[in-house]
């Protein structure tokens, strides 16, 4: 029994955080949902320790994949660095030699990269820059991610209404239930695939 009152709860909640992006009030939830308003008044504050916990859980984990992309970004400009110092020649190859005279003698011998090496250099930096940009998304920045889609999802509607309530008050009374018949006749997605 309990677990059934847990659901009704999960899908009251549902209907209430819905409810609260229209902006209707307390009074009027309880009455549509055919709950007592201290049942509402209860969601809405479980609601909001839901959404404080979610934020704080993304605020957690954006400040984790900063520091991982940072620490990324530290170690591309640190291999940059010897890379660019083999490419002009601040880097050498260091050869040991030894020589034997009854004793063990080590010569280093310092020899400069050919222009293969310096093109395999310059080839390595294309790729971290690559990388780097990829890391920053500044490649394929149309790409979408859930995130995004669920987003919009949840802003076009709320938006939408808001438009309407502002739009309803500059179109005379007896216009404004014509004008809200042709709202509900618009196909977004009829008109996006005409394009």
């Amino acid at each position: 029994m309990a677990d059934l009152r847990s659901l009704k709860a999960i899908e009251r909640r549902k209907q209430v955080r819905k409810y609260l992006r229209t902006g209707l009030k307390q009074v009027e939830m309880a009455e549509k949902l055919k709950v007592d308003v201290t049942t509402i008044s209860s969601d809405i504050r479980i609601i909001q320790e839901e959404n404080i916990r979610t934020i704080v859980a993304n605020k957690r984990m954006l400040e984790k994949d900063n520091e991982a992309l940072l620490n990324s970004l530290s170690v591309l400009d640190q291999l940059d660095q010897e890379l660019w110092d083999i490419y002009y020649g601040k880097k050498t190859i260091v050869k040991k030699k030894e020589i034997v005279n009854g004793k063990e003698e080590k010569e280093i011998v310092s020899i400069p990269h050919g222009p293969d090496t310096k093109l395999t250099a310059l080839d390595k930096i294309r790729q971290n820059n690559k990388e780097r940009s990829a890391l920053l998304k500044l490649l394929n920045p149309t790409s979408v991610t859930t995130y995004n889609i669920t987003y919009v999802e949840k802003l076009i509607p709320t938006l939408i209404e808001k438009y309407t309530s502002i739009v309803l008050n500059y179109v005379p009374k007896e216009k404004q239930i014509e004008l809200l018949e042709k709202l509900k006749t618009i196909n977004l997605e009829e008109d996006l695939n005409a394009e």
